[in-house]
């Protein structure tokens, strides 16, 4: 992978971690692509807004993922997960 595709979906991370600030919650942010570079998903944190403990902005990312994810398992796609923070132990 390039460091300007890097640096792209990280952005796109960052601008997922603005719109959680706004939300007025932890300002975390993350997106996943498939080996070739397509959107699958983005996702934020999403904690007080959802009420939820699990809302976390790679959980929230996962599950907007949906059938994609599950597909790929099947095929055996392999996916890129790009945080905004490093992912907590949760």
């Amino acid at each position: 992978m390039s460091i300007d595709k890097d640096r792209f979906f990280l952005e796109m991370a960052l601008e997922e971690a603005e719109r959680a600030l706004k939300e007025d919650t932890y300002p975390v942010g993350a997106v996943i692509v498939d080996e070739n570079f397509n959107l699958i998903s983005k996702g934020r944190n999403r904690v007080h807004p959802a009420k939820d403990a699990t809302a976390h902005a790679e959980i929230d990312a996962i599950r907007n993922a949906g059938q994609a994810i599950f597909n790929a398992k099947i095929k055996r796609e392999k996916f890129t997960i790009y945080s905004s923070l490093e992912p907590c132990p949760m």
